[in-house]
């Protein structure tokens, strides 16, 4: 393949994959706006089925570094994050269609919080295989999720929130936020190396995954989340362009 023909075919894969996201997105988002029984089962499936597609996807990554023990590595705790994710999200499922219990809090938080925690140990992991992580990219991301964290605490304080509910979700928050942190520490360090352009669309689905969760853990503290918020689309969009920086990330290989 000629570098002309290389890059008109880079240019076609980059505009399939965006319409595919906004495609995706917009038909999700649209049907949720609609008035139907059963909606809470087609958006628990729809998750569950968006991060089941996101784990195949990080098994074929997870393959292809055959030969790079580190970076294997740390795509399996990749692949562990999303695996807890898939727990938490199944577990939701068995307690409200199956038990008829709104599950949160319930057990189903548990893998929610550890996706958070392997997450960052991916993320982490990363840039330890491509550079060096000094205390200053750690001081960056602690200030990071300083500030994530006091603004939660100063909006739900002024909402008048229920002591437990700020507490109960303040490690989720922390969690979260850590997952923004080092993704930015992250894309800025890998920023000059041939993955730069996939690790900018990582960045992208941990950011909307970021705010999704943080804007999650505030309408649950204020009683206001339903089946048709824009968040339930934004974490599969998360997916979406997750899976899409995946499939670059291993053409680039």
């Amino acid at each position: 393949m000629t570098p002309s023909s290389s890059l008109q075919y880079n240019q076609q894969l980059h505009i399939i994959a965006i319409s595919l996201v906004i495609i995706l997105s917009a038909l999700h988002f649209v049907i949720i706006q609609a008035d139907f029984d059963g909606k809470d089962l087609f958006v628990n499936l729809a998750l569950i089925a968006s991060i089941s597609a996101t784990l195949f996807t990080l098994a074929v990554i997870f393959k292809r570094y055959d030969g790079a023990r580190n970076i294997r590595t740390a795509y399996l705790y990749l692949f562990i994050s999303y695996v807890a994710y898939l727990q938490g999200e199944i577990t939701w499922f068995g307690y409200e269609s199956i038990l008829g219990i709104y599950p949160y809090p319930s057990i189903a938080d548990i893998g929610f919080f550890f996706y958070y925690v392997f997450t960052t140990i991916f993320l982490i992991s990363i840039v330890r295989c491509h550079t060096k992580l000094t205390r200053y990219d750690v001081g960056h991301a602690m200030i990071i999720i300083s500030i994530i964290t006091s603004v939660y605490m100063v909006l739900n304080i002024e909402a008048e929130v229920e002591q437990y509910d700020l507490v109960y979700a303040l490690p989720f928050i922390l969690a979260s936020s850590s997952v923004f942190a080092f993704s930015i520490t992250a894309v800025m360090k890998l920023r000059k190396t041939s993955i730069a352009l996939p690790w900018i669309i990582i960045f992208a689905s941990m950011l909307i995954t970021t705010v999704s969760d943080i804007w999650y853990y505030n309408l649950e503290n204020l009683g206001a989340y339903t089946y048709d918020h824009v968040i339930n689309t934004l974490w599969i969009t998360s997916d979406a362009v997750l899976i899409y920086a995946l499939i670059l990330h291993r053409r680039i290989l």
